[in-house]
C-alpha cells in the first residue's frame, strides 16, 4: 500500500494528524499491519486491512470492545466495516 492511500485514509479518519511515516509490520498471515507515526508528541496508532476476510473487521472489533472492561486493550480509533475507497474493512488502533 503506499503512503498516499495511508494518508487519505488518515485524512477521514483522522484529520488533524500529519502522516510523518510508516512501516509495514511483519508477521500477519492473512492481514496487512502498519505502525503509523505522526511527530514527536503523538503516540503512533496502527492501521490493520483486513484483506482475506472482511467480516473479520466487525468480529475483531466487537471482541475487542466486549473485552475492553475487563483487559487492557488498543482503543478502536476508526473501523469502518465495509472501508472505504477501493481499501478494505481497516481498523486503526492507538
Amino acid at each position: 500500500m503506499s503512503g498516499r492511500r495511508i494518508a487519505q485514509i488518515l485524512e477521514r479518519a483522522l484529520p488533524k494528524r500529519g502522516l510523518k511515516s510508516f512501516e509495514l509490520l511483519t508477521g500477519g498471515d492473512i492481514n496487512l499491519s502498519y505502525l503509523l507515526r505522526f511527530d514527536e508528541t503523538e503516540a503512533p496508532v496502527v492501521l490493520r486491512i483486513f484483506v482475506r476476510d472482511p467480516s473479520a473487521c466487525q468480529k475483531e472489533v466487537g471482541l475487542l470492545r466486549s473485552v475492553s472492561k475487563l483487559l487492557p486493550v488498543p482503543q478502536v480509533l476508526c473501523a469502518p466495516p465495509k472501508g472505504e475507497d477501493d481499501v478494505g474493512p481497516y481498523v486503526l488502533y492507538s
